[in-house]
């Protein structure tokens, strides 16, 4: 018999699969193009086809993070780089940069205090995060990172970094001295005893006042022949400070009339920022006084009386005769630099 050989054929199909794509990384909150975030943020990575393998964090050039499936939160500041890679070894890679500390302002080479007064003041603006973006002070916005403002007024500050970071203060400048008046007054009271012959003046200050940052101390300072003989304090608002302050009065005695005086004063008054308003009562010469003239005097015979002066050290005499009435006078003068007055 005739055998016919058999022949089969054996088809194989096999079906493949093509991923090509990279995984896509889902950021949280989105940054919407900007550089850098200010918040926590949430990263995931979704892949539609083949899925993802893994998710890696690295900071520094080091893996701080790493996840399959779920989501990697990041709080520190810094700058990281996110890789995603997918089941097939496609990968995607994201940098992302966090700033959540706003921007430091400085006054005078210390931190700004909100609502604080200030003689001048020195700003300055610094960022070690992402840098400062804008600077605006009352609204005008300053191109450098230093500024110097000297005019007395209040003023707001405020600062925004590339993260969007804010800071904001509001500070008051006070150069204006304080204003006052003043009066000075000599007085002299006598008993026919030079010990008992008192001189003194009393300094009035009135009208007193600071707008700005209030008056903070009133101080007076008496000087005899050079010498300070006595300082006193006649307001004392340490870190307070008042606008309007009431009528002050100094007085002071000079205790020796045996020789010539020169007294001055010195007052001054601050504000709480340090402004000074100082005046010297009396000048560089002060004002002088001389030393009493006392007098005694002895009826010696009828119509005549025998009189002594007496001024310090020094005794002067005369005699009076052929008279009805003595009547004593006794005159001194009270200098100021070029002025005098004549007092009986």
């Amino acid at each position: 018999s005739l055998i016919s050989p058999l022949i089969t054929e054996v088809i194989y199909t096999q079906e493949i699969k093509i991923d090509g794509e990279s995984p896509e990384i889902e950021i949280t909150p989105k940054s919407e193009g900007a550089e850098w975030i200010s918040k926590t943020v949430e990263i995931k990575a979704k892949d539609g086809k083949t899925g993802i393998r893994r998710i890696e964090v690295k900071k520094d050039g080091h893996t701080v993070a790493t996840e399959t499936e779920g989501t990697i939160k990041l709080e520190e500041e810094g700058e990281y780089t996110i890789i995603a890679t997918d089941l097939v070894g496609n990968t995607s890679r994201k940098e992302i940069k966090i700033d959540k500390t706003s921007p430091q302002i400085t006054v005078n080479g210390t931190t700004a205090e909100e609502d604080k007064w200030y003689r001048t003041a020195e700003i300055k603006i610094e960022d070690k995060g992402s840098g400062v973006v804008e600077f605006f002070i009352n609204e005008g916005k300053i191109e450098e990172k230093e500024y110097l403002i000297t005019e007395s007024g209040e003023y707001e500050i405020k600062v925004k970094d590339k993260a969007g970071n804010e800071e904001r203060r509001k500070i008051k400048i006070d150069n204006r001295i304080p204003e006052y008046t003043y009066n000075i007054r000599y007085t002299t009271e006598y008993d026919n005893s030079i010990e008992n012959y008192k001189s003194k003046f009393l300094i009035s200050i009135d009208d007193i006042e600071d707008t700005d940052s209030g008056i903070e101390e009133i101080l007076i300072t008496a000087n005899e022949n050079g010498q300070e003989k006595e300082s006193k304090v006649l307001l004392s608002e340490k870190g307070n400070g008042k606008v309007t302050v009431e009528k002050q009065e100094y007085n002071y005695e000079i205790t020796d009339r045996k020789t010539d005086n020169t007294i001055s004063f010195k007052l001054q008054i601050k504000d709480k920022v340090g402004n000074k308003n100082i005046v010297e009562l009396g000048g560089s010469e002060g004002y002088l006084v001389p030393a009493t003239i006392s007098t005694s005097y002895k009826e010696v015979e009828k119509n005549k009386v025998k009189i002594n002066f007496y001024k310090g050290k020094s005794t002067q005499k005369c005699v009076a005769t052929k008279y009805e009435k003595i009547e004593i006078k006794r005159k001194f003068s009270l200098k100021k630099q070029n002025s005098e007055t004549e007092y009986e």
